[in-house]
C-alpha cells in the first residue's frame, strides 16, 4: 500500500507531464543482525530512511548503531554504499544518475508505464537490478483480503487500518 501511494501513484501522475523524467527505486537492504533474541532484519527490514547512511557512507547512528551495522554485514553494505553514492553524486552533478561514476554498474532506467524501478540491494540479496511492476492501493487491499496468514476478519481489519493510517 505504501508503494502504491508513495511511489506508483505519484510517479504515474508525473509521467503525465510532457518531457518528465521520473526515477524510482526500491530499497531492499535487510541484513541487520539479531539482537537480544530479536531478528532485527525481520522486524525492520528495509526500513524507510535506512538508506540515508548508505548514501553518505556514515554508519554512526549513536547507541542504535550495533542493532543495524556489524562487521558481518560490513562488506555488503560498504559495496552497496559505494554504488549508491555514485548514483546520487552523478545525479547531483549531471541531473542523471548514470554517468562516468556509475560505469560498469546497472543502468538506472527511468520509471515508465510498466513501473520500471531500480532495486538497491547487496549481492547477497540479489544485487542492484532493474525490476518492473506497479501496484494500486486497491490491489494492495485485495492482497490483504486474500492473505492466508491473516485468518480472521479482525486481523484483516487491523492490516487495513494500518494501511489507512500509513497513507495519511
Amino acid at each position: 500500500h505504501w508503494r502504491a501511494r508513495g511511489v506508483d501513484e505519484p510517479a504515474g501522475a508525473m509521467l503525465e507531464v510532457p518531457g518528465a523524467t521520473v526515477l524510482a527505486y526500491r530499497w531492499d537492504w535487510d541484513e541487520e543482525p539479531s539482537a537480544l533474541g530479536v531478528d532485527v532484519a525481520r522486524l525492520l527490514g528495509a526500513a524507510h530512511g535506512l538508506e540515508i547512511p548508505f548514501v553518505f557512507d556514515h554508519w554512526d547512528l549513536g547507541s542504535q548503531t550495533s542493532l543495524l551495522f556489524t562487521t558481518a554485514n560490513e562488506p555488503g553494505r560498504r559495496e552497496l554504499s559505494s554504488a549508491m553514492t555514485a548514483y546520487w553524486t552523478s545525479f547531483a552533478e549531471r541531473g542523471d544518475p548514470n554517468g562516468p561514476r556509475t560505469s560498469g554498474m546497472p543502468r538506472w532506467e527511468t520509471y515508465d508505464r510498466d513501473g520500471r524501478f531500480l532495486v538497491l540491494d547487496t549481492a547477497a540479496g540479489g544485487g542492484i537490478r532493474t525490476e518492473h511492476g506497479r501496484i494500486t492501493a486497491q490491489e494492495a487491499i485485495a492482497g490483504v483480503l486474500e492473505d492466508p496468514s491473516l485468518a480472521t476478519p479482525e486481523e484483516k481489519g487491523a492490516a487495513y487500518r494500518s494501511f489507512v493510517r500509513g497513507a495519511q
